[in-house]
């Protein structure tokens, strides 16, 4: 039920996407999510974004924009769970 290794790709690829589908001045992004044993899934012991931007942008002005999206498909993990066992979401 909670396979870390591969709730962390589904969640990581999402957070990427998200972050370049819904950014314009996002022209790529790579998440990388690390696990504490015993930790909450949903509350991983690194979590790092790397955006790369239009123009030269600084991140640090999409920085909230980037927490937000971050925090809020962080919230989805337990229904993420329940779609990985009912088969309703791929995994590659």
């Amino acid at each position: 039920v909670t396979h870390v290794g591969k709730i962390y790709n589904v969640v990581a690829r999402d957070i990427a996407e998200v972050l370049v589908a819904s950014t314009p001045t996002i022209i790529a992004a790579q998440c990388l999510l690390v696990s504490r044993i015993g930790a909450p899934v949903a509350n991983p012991a690194i979590l790092q974004v790397k955006v790369a931007t239009r123009d030269g942008l600084p991140v640090g002005k999409l920085r909230q924009h980037i927490e937000g999206i971050t925090v809020e498909r962080l919230s989805r993990i337990p229904r993420l769970i329940d779609d990985f066992i009912a088969g309703t979401c791929s995994i590659f």
